[in-house]
């Protein structure tokens, strides 16, 4: 979770001719599957393969990130670049110690899917992770699946790598019980 503290602003609204002032606040913003959810079913790109935003895109989405109610749409308009800088920050954070894992060497490089947030929901699914955790940081989740998938998926010998084992095993016996075969 973040919170960004928004000073006093002021806005010009061109119907009216007139100025518009928003008091200072508190907004509580959360990267996550939910926050996710809402940007795709509203722009219908998959977020997490947008490599440059168009502006209003990227608003929108730390509009989706509030979770602080109500608050105006507007107050895009008195973020200050340092709290740009913190919302990008905190996306960008892996917000977890897990950051290797030991998949198996046999196994072949996943097809490039695109991950949408139907996709992370199937995958919670499939690995039994509880609904709420929709609302954890969204690198947090997506950790989660992977330290998931590398523990339930074991090593895979090849075939060549099992014969060789096997051949291996055999000759240990064979010189220890004085056999030929």
């Amino acid at each position: 979770m973040l919170t960004i503290e928004l000073s006093e602003y002021e806005l010009y609204n061109e119907k009216t001719n007139k100025f518009t002032s928003y008091d200072s606040k508190k907004i509580i913003l959360e990267h996550s599957l939910v926050s996710l959810y809402k940007w795709e079913a509203k722009w219908h790109i998959p977020f997490l393969h947008v490599k440059n935003f168009v502006g209003e895109q990227y608003n929108d989405y730390i509009r989706c990130m509030v979770l602080t109610e109500p608050i105006e749409s507007t107050f895009i308009l008195g973020l200050t670049a340092d709290n740009i800088k913190a919302i990008q920050e905190y996306i960008a954070s892996p917000m977890t110690a897990s950051t290797s894992f030991t998949f198996s060497a046999n196994s072949k490089p996943a097809k490039k899917e695109i991950i949408t947030a139907e996709v992370i929901y199937s995958q919670m699914i499939a690995n039994n992770i509880p609904f709420e955790c929709q609302y954890w940081h969204l690198n947090q989740l997506t950790t989660l699946i992977k330290v998931y998938n590398a523990r339930n998926n074991p090593d895979k010998m090849s075939k060549k790598e099992t014969t060789q084992t096997y051949a291996e095993i055999n000759a240990q016996r064979r010189a220890l019980y004085k056999s030929k075969g």
